[in-house]
């Protein structure tokens, strides 16, 4: 079972390979992550405050999607954002068990980003990390 998380879906669309489910909160290349939902992939689709615009305008063009949130608190989804997503794949991914868990197109220390990036990015090493796979 191959899960992309957002920006990791074109990566993987550019090497041929179409992801079975990709989390995302449509700030990604939707083109790609549209023409992956037609071959078939599962749209795990995370609404926050920094993206209702998006779920306007994205969500009408896909099929087969699956609605996630967090709402309590409500601003934890709007300072996290994309990191939910990130953790969110690879908890879809150890839910069913699966030997291994590669990043693609991923970079934890990416230096041009903004400084809220950064800390997701942080955040998201850290809870990767946490996780007991």
């Amino acid at each position: 079972m191959v899960i992309a998380a957002d920006g990791a879906t074109s990566v993987l669309m550019n090497n041929g390979i179409t992801p079975d489910i990709i989390v995302t909160d449509l700030d990604g290349n939707m083109d790609d992550e549209a023409k992956a939902n037609e071959l078939g992939a599962i749209m795990v689709v995370h609404a926050h405050g920094d993206n209702i615009d998006a779920l306007g305008e994205e969500l009408p063009r896909l099929k087969r999607v699956i609605g996630t949130t967090q709402s309590n608190p409500l601003t934890m989804s709007i300072i996290l954002g994309d990191l939910l997503m990130v953790t969110g794949a690879f908890l879809l991914q150890r839910k069913w068990e699966q030997k291994s868990i590669t990043l693609i197109g991923f970079d934890f220390k990416d230096t041009n980003v903004t400084p809220l990036k950064k800390k997701k990015l942080v955040w998201a090493e850290r809870l990767i990390d946490m996780i007991n796979l």
